[in-house]
C-alpha cells in the first residue's frame, strides 16, 4: 500500500527557510571582552518562547569562545561542567550575555554567564573549564558502569531510518504552525517498538537522537539542547497522553499498517506544561570535533511531589560510552485548571488545555 504524505511531511535534508543547523542560527557576536550577543532563533524556539535546551546551547557556545578568546591563554578549551537557573521566560529575539571571571586557575577556571533579555535576566549559568595541565597525576577507572546502548536492543540507523528496523522505530515532529514546538522539528527520535512495561521503564524515556540534516553532527555545547530534548518521563503515567513510551509505540505499528508516514500523529503538545527550573551537566567526555551523528538520551526520575519532579539525564554515544550525565529541576503544571501567566506561558509554547483534560 503507498503511504500518504502527511501535509506537515519534510524530507530529511530538504533545505527551506525554514530548516536550518544550530551552527547558522547560534551565531555569539563580541560586543567586549566579556560581553557578546547572540538570537534565539524562532525555528529552535517553542513558538515565541525559547526552548530552555537552546539557551544552555548559546551559553555554552558563548562559554566556550570566551575561553578561546578572552582566556585563550590558560589552555582551558574545555567545559566539564556546567549548571544553568532559568530565572524567566524568555522570547525569541535579541539577547545579551555578560560574563564575569570568578576563579581563573592554572588548572582549572571558573566563569559566570548571565543571558539578559530586555533588561531582565533571563538565565544564569556556572561553568569550570579545563585543558591539558588539569589531566596530569590523574587517573581514569573502570567502575563496571552498565554501558546502557549494550542493554537495549542494537539499533540499525539507516535500517531505522528507511522505517525497517525491528526493533526501533523513526519519530518525526512535522512543522504544524498551529503547534509551533518547532525545536523539535530539527531531529530525528528513534524510539523501542516494544519498550519493557515494568515500574522502572515507566520512570524512564529513551531514544537515540539525530539532526535532521544529514550532514550535521552533535557537538559539545549542543549537550545542552540534547538534554532537553525528551518527553518528561511523567507523561508515562497518563495512559492517554498522546506522547509517552507506550503511546508513540502503539501509534507508529498502526500507522505503519495503514501505509501512514512517521509524521502521522497528533501534534505535540499535551494538557501539562513542563517549565525547567534548573540543570546541571557533567561532561565525561567531550564529543569529538567532527561530531557525533547519534547519540543516545535517557530520562529517569525518581518522584513528583508538590508539582516538582527531577530527571536525571545520561547521555551516550554508538560505542557504548558514556558521554554526560545530567541533574535538573522541573515544575509540572496542569493547564486545563492554570490561571494567568501560567497560561500565557503555554500559548506561547503552542500548549492548549483543549489538548486534554489533565486533572494532577
Amino acid at each position: 500500500m503507498p503511504q500518504e504524505v502527511s501535509k506537515f511531511y519534510r524530507g530529511d535534508g530538504k533545505r527551506g527557510k525554514e530548516l536550518f543547523t544550530f551552527e547558522e542560527v547560534a551565531i555569539i557576536e563580541p560586543i567586549d571582552s566579556h560581553t557578546y550577543k547572540a538570537n534565539i532563533h524562532p525555528e529552535f524556539s517553542y513558538g515565541t518562547s525559547a526552548h530552555g535546551g537552546f539557551i544552555l546551547a548559546i551559553l555554552w557556545k558563548t562559554i566556550t569562545l570566551h575561553f578561546t578568546t578572552t582566556l585563550a591563554h590558560l589552555s582551558q578549551p574545555h567545559t566539564f561542567s556546567l549548571h544553568n537557573e532559568f530565572l524567566r521566560p524568555c522570547s525569541t529575539g535579541p539577547v545579551t550575555i555578560t560574563i564575569r571571571d570568578v576563579r581563573l586557575g592554572k588548572a582549572t577556571s571558573t566563569i559566570h554567564a548571565t543571558l539578559t533579555q530586555s533588561s531582565q535576566d533571563r538565565s544564569v549559568c556556572y561553568a569550570t573549564n579545563h585543558g591539558p595541565r588539569a589531566l596530569r597525576n590523574t587517573l581514569s577507572l573502570n567502575t563496571s558502569y552498565p554501558s546502557l546502548p549494550s542493554s537495549l536492543p542494537p539499533c540499525d540507523f539507516p535500517s531505522v531510518l528507511s522505517g525497517d528496523d525491528k526493533h526501533w522505530f523513526r519519530y518525526d515532529v512535522g512543522r504544524d504552525p498551529a503547534t509551533p514546538n518547532h525545536t523539535l522539528c530539527n531531529v530525528i527520535f528513534v524510539m523501542q517498538r516494544s519498550p519493557p512495561t515494568d515500574a522502572a521503564t515507566k520512570r524512564t524515556t529513551t531514544q537515540w537522537i539525530t539532526p535532521r540534516i544529514p550532514s550535521e553532527r552533535w557537538t559539545t555545547p549542543m549537550l545542552g539542547l540534547i538534554m532537553d530534548h525528551s518527553v518528561p518521563p511523567i507523561e508515562n503515567f497518563f495512559p492517554d497522553a498522546p506522547h509517552n513510551s507506550y503511546s508513540m509505540p502503539a501509534r507508529s505499528a498502526s500507522n505503519e499498517a495503514a501505509g501512514l508516514t512517521s509524521y502521522d500523529h497528533p501534534p505535540w503538545s499535551s494538557p501539562r506544561y513542563y517549565p525547567t527550573i534548573s540543570m546541571t551537566i557533567d561532561i565525561k567526555r567531550q564529543l569529538p570535533p567532527e561530531g557525533e551523528k547519534w547519540l543516545l538520551l535517557r530520562w529517569h526520575t525518581k518522584s513528583c511531589v508538590d508539582g516538582r519532579f527531577d530527571v536525571e539525564a545520561e547521555v551516550w554515544d554508538q560505542e557504548g560510552r558514556l558521554v554526560a550525565l545530567g541533574q535538573s529541576l522541573w515544575y509540572v503544571i496542569d493547564v486545563s485548571v492554570a490561571e494567568g501567566e501560567r497560561v500565557r506561558q503555554a500559548e506561547r509554547k503552542g500548549i492548549r488545555a483543549a489538548k486534554g483534560e489533565s486533572k494532577i
